[in-house]
């Protein structure tokens, strides 16, 4: 039988701010848009709006990294003593039936009135390298930005308890106000970054009759964020990156729409919460590039084939999983029975899961990569709009010189498919695209969580990782839209290395300025590793049985 355990009491803590989008966001609802794929949240009022089991998940998950510090996420099953301790728990023990969460997370609900974007995507077929069957969808986003109001409670039964959960409150503020917290979808591909402004705090005491209706009449005291003392926590190992680059011709992503005399123009995002908007390369974009890359060489390694599956979605998932690539860039079928990779590490026959230690767990991957905005413009939508709706060239060209910026160097290209019989313009095949030339990026953001990735793998993954970097900045990898045709050709000036709470070889990767040529340039004894786990692993996951030096020559193709 349950017994009903009583809560005390003591103080209640309120801590109200602003959320500040600072990159484009999806929290996902259920039927506010029927023409959008993943519509967003939307509450009873019609708002959009973070619900806060969102927000408390993100804070949950923040909580228990801090306290893993360094151990690989996803190793230990268990919630941790001091997470349930704030964030609750359910259990089936009758004598212990959990607890609620001390800390209580309010909706945030948007600030004013704000215009979402719809952003496309598709998945690539790895063996055509075309739209993949059936992997196309929209995506409605906030633009960066957006403001949400934000409040969470805290209530403590004890001064104890009040010290040490208060501390802890601080710690995950501190986490919102540096921008340090993503919320949502697509995380990892640029979206959801949030910061927390004009943050205060009040504390209503129960201990004391007097004190308590003085603080009731004033709404609590007032507390100072700085004057409570911080919960430490441990070290989170990320190797953040910034890449300085500059187009050689215009690159761009396509927009989700086609204008009146433009049949393809540039991608854009909202910035300032859509008061005004700029071109954009999605981080999804970016990602899939460099993954695409990663995938070639590792395949090439490995003599590993593209899998080719009847069902068109099996099939694109299935060419997903390549083995170190999954890792660093996310998985979603490992483990299942109907992975093809599974059933090729056990002769074609169905795999039980976990049987295979090499591979993680599905889930999201350990780079992240933002998204990339130009750097100076900043265009009026009223302005973009007329763009969009010119009726023809004059018209294109008389709306971009009013934008001003770039956008005055702009060109309107025309394109046509030649009929191979007749050698004149096939028919209906002309189209133009709005190309962007002159525009200033800013540096390519990314960043590696090395809690995401086995201790192993570590150092084979940087190494795949630092050679997809040199075919970026070598130019072998274009970026965004037609890139077999012309465009997306981008010239790397140099790539410039952070690294925190790590140690031993991934260290030495603080503060290097690396121009992604030559691998000689960085140090001599962090190279010496990668080759050398960067051939083990090699021969760890191949067959073939060449001597070291065979295999020193296949990595340097």
């Amino acid at each position: 039988m349950s017994t009903t355990q009583e809560r005390s009491l003591y103080s209640v803590v309120t801590a109200r701010g602003e959320l500040v989008a600072e990159t484009a966001l999806h929290v996902g609802g259920v039927g506010g848009d029927v023409d959008t794929d993943l519509p967003l949240a939307v509450n009873g009022a019609g708002n959009y709006y973070i619900p806060g089991t969102s927000l408390a998940g993100v804070l949950r998950a923040w909580f228990r990294a801090a306290i893993l510090g360094d151990s690989v996420l996803g190793s230990d099953e268990r919630d941790l003593a001091e997470v349930e301790d704030l964030f609750g728990y359910a259990s089936d023990d009758e004598e212990d039936t959990g607890h609620a969460s001390k800390l209580i997370v309010d909706d945030a609900v948007v600030i004013g009135q704000v215009e979402h974007e719809i952003r496309d995507g598709v998945g690539i077929d790895r063996q055509w390298g075309t739209a993949a069957e059936g992997i196309k969808f929209d995506c409605a986003v906030l633009p960066r930005g957006t403001r949400f109001r934000f409040s969470v409670r805290l209530e403590t039964a004890n001064q104890e308890e009040h010290d040490r959960l208060l501390g802890q409150l601080r710690t995950m503020l501190d986490a919102l106000t540096s921008g340090g917290l993503r919320v949502g979808a697509a995380t990892t591909r640029g979206l959801g970054k949030i910061k927390l402004v004009n943050v205060q705090l009040r504390e209503l005491r129960f201990d004391d009759a007097e004190a308590f209706l003085d603080g009731l009449a004033q709404g609590g005291r007032k507390l100072s964020l700085e004057a409570i003392p911080p919960w430490k926590p441990k070290g989170r190992p990320v190797l953040a990156m910034e890449i300085d680059w500059e187009p050689v011709g215009p690159v761009m992503v396509k927009a989700g729409y086609d204008g009146m005399a433009s049949d393809m123009l540039p991608m854009t995002t909202g910035v300032d919460g859509g008061r005004r908007i700029t071109p954009v390369l999605p981080g999804s974009s970016i990602k899939g590039a460099l993954r695409s890359r990663a995938e070639l060489i590792v395949r090439t390694i490995l003599g590993q084939d593209v899998v080719d599956e009847e069902d068109p979605r099996k099939r694109f998932l299935g060419q997903l999983e390549v083995p170190l690539v999954d890792e660093l860039f996310g998985t979603a079928l490992m483990h299942r029975k109907d992975s093809p990779r599974a059933r090729r590490g056990n002769g074609g026959a169905e795999k039980p899961s976990g049987t295979r230690s090499d591979l993680p767990e599905p889930g999201r991957g350990a780079l992240l990569v933002e998204d990339c905005l130009a750097e100076r413009d900043r265009f009026d939508p009223a302005r973009w709009a007329d763009v969009v709706a010119a009726a023809d060239d004059a018209g294109v060209l008389s709306a971009l010189n009013q934008l001003g910026g770039s956008a005055a160097r702009w060109q309107q290209a025309y394109h046509v498919a030649v009929d191979r019989w007749t050698g004149g313009a096939a028919e209906r095949m002309l189209y133009t695209v709005l190309e962007p030339h002159g525009v200033q990026w800013e540096p390519i953001r990314m960043t590696v969580d090395w809690r995401r990735i086995q201790r192993r793998h570590r150092m084979p993954a940087l190494a795949l990782l630092l050679c997809v970097l040199r075919d970026l900045a070598t130019g072998w990898i274009p970026l965004g839209f037609a890139a077999n045709r012309g465009m997306g050709q981008v010239r790397v000036k140099e790539i410039r290395f952070r690294a925190q709470g790590v140690e031993g070889q991934l260290a030495k990767l603080d503060g290097v300025r690396w121009s992604g040529q030559r691998f000689e340039e960085l140090a001599a004894d962090l190279c010496e590793e990668l080759r050398q786990t960067w051939a083990g692993w090699i021969r760890s996951h191949t067959s073939l049985g060449g001597s070291s030096d065979d295999l020193d020559e296949g990595e340097r193709r």
